[in-house]
């Protein structure tokens, strides 16, 4: 997997990179740790790589990688924080797009390509009785369904979802790390 981009968190590549290579990927993960330390970017990347037919993949630059990075992919869900800071539940009448109804309702659709990628990236800031929404589609989500939870925190996520995802804990960046990061910019 083409994670060349990345500095620091190599176990966690590591790990990543196994279960996509034995097709064991599990239907849910939970990225959790500070904020700013590239969860998402992981995320984002390696969902590329399991839809990316390339080889070193995600290329970056076949239809796929160019509709994932643009947010035009079908098949690859982003639910993110709104204004308020909180990623909205919506209502079972409206579903309004980004939100956990609307994510729920999109999966119950078939996927055009055989699967689903979904990354919900504040998981903490989904209101109890959205969690509470969502908690079936972690627990039993469609078949070739991968939901990556993102978490700054899991203390605000319900003990039930926790328990039913893969926890991947990313910890600080050593200072070097850093500094080659600031550089390059």
């Amino acid at each position: 997997m083409n994670f060349q981009i990345i500095k620091g968190h190599q176990n966690q590549l590591k790990y990543l990179s196994r279960l996509k290579e034995s097709g064991t990927i599990p239907h849910a993960l939970l990225f959790s740790g500070q904020q700013g330390i590239g969860k998402r970017l992981i995320a984002d990347i390696f969902a590329a790589s399991v839809f990316c037919k390339e080889n070193g993949s995600p290329c970056g630059n076949c239809h796929t990688c160019v509709n994932i990075k643009a947010g035009s992919y079908p098949d690859f869900l982003v639910l993110e924080k709104d204004d308020k800071g909180k990623i909205p539940v919506g209502s079972s009448d409206r579903t309004q797009p980004g939100s956990v109804r609307w994510m729920i309702d999109r999966l119950t659709r078939s996927s055009i390509n055989g699967r689903y990628i979904v990354i919900v990236d504040g998981v903490e800031t989904i209101s109890e009785s959205g969690q509470n929404a969502l908690l079936k589609t972690v627990e039993e989500p469609g078949s070739d369904t991968h939901v990556i939870l993102i978490a700054e925190s899991k203390s605000g996520i319900l003990p039930t979802i926790v328990s039913r995802c893969i926890e991947i804990n990313f910890n600080p960046l050593p200072v070097s790390y850093i500094k080659d990061i600031v550089l390059e910019r």
